[in-house]
């Protein structure tokens, strides 16, 4: 599976180089993706979980994250056409609330109805935060 990341026009102020995501505290940031097979077709998403994991150190547990998003209902990541493999997600400025500015991990997983099967769809990129800059 591959996964396309897309700009959408309300993306306000972030800008993603490669797989390199930056955030500035206090911006709301959202993402389209598409998750594709190799003949770049869109995997049907219906009942399957989108998980996104920023973390401090590459070998840190989901569970230590600075911030998780998934599909799970008011979770942050949406199926906007499960059956052609598109999704948004949304990172609000309050999930950074508490969060020093730096470099970080994210990935993106992809899992099965079943949970019996995890796919790392983006895996170990920087994730970055940074201070907001005033505007006086």
């Amino acid at each position: 599976m591959k996964t396309i990341l897309k700009r959408k026009q309300n993306y306000e102020g972030s800008f993603k180089m490669g797989n390199i995501l930056r955030v500035a505290h206090g911006e709301k940031i959202q993402m389209s993706l598409i998750v594709q097979d190799e003949d770049f077709v869109g995997v049907d998403l219906t009942g399957s979980i989108l998980k996104l994991t920023v973390k401090r150190n590459l070998k840190d547990s989901d569970e230590s994250a600075v911030m998780v998003k998934t599909t799970a209902e008011g979770e942050g990541i949406t199926l906007t056409d499960p059956l052609k493999g598109s999704a948004e997600i949304q990172i609000n400025p309050s999930d950074l609330d508490g969060v020093e500015a730096g470099s970080f991990y994210y990935d993106l997983s992809f899992v099965n109805e079943e949970d019996t099967e995890r796919v790392l769809l983006i895996r170990a990129d920087l994730f970055i935060i940074e201070e907001r800059v005033s505007d006086s």
